[in-house]
């Protein structure tokens, strides 16, 4: 499905905006997939571009979407988020509130960056 991805540009390289040790890098036509966890997307243009509008932004194919509403608050806790998560128990304090209208993907292929 198509999907909008907020990313950060460092050297040359594109990656998850985040900047936490399991950050992913992004390059156009490879497929990306995280360790754990998922690929934090937007449906809409407009939403990625309103969560951080001076970041670059790739359009892309994003496999098995799904809408979320909470993110792992620190890095320490973003392994133990995702498992709890996936166990379909409660997280409690491990979690804080995303930007509104974001999606997850089990992987992400960046197609182009969006003018």
């Amino acid at each position: 499905m198509r999907m909008y991805k907020v990313v950060r540009h460092d050297n040359g390289n594109f990656y998850s905006c985040c900047m936490y040790s399991s950050t992913l890098r992004y390059v156009i036509g490879r497929k990306t997939i995280p360790d754990y966890g998922k690929v934090f997307v937007f449906k809409r243009l407009e939403d990625a571009r309103s969560y951080a509008p001076n970041n670059p932004v790739f359009v892309g194919e994003g496999e098995n979407p799904h809408r979320i509403f909470l993110a792992s608050s620190l890095e320490s806790f973003d392994k133990k988020f995702w498992e709890l998560k996936r166990m379909k128990k409660k997280i409690g304090h491990l979690a804080i509130h995303v930007p509104n209208r974001s999606y997850v993907v089990d992987s992400f292929v960046p197609l182009k960056l969006q003018e």
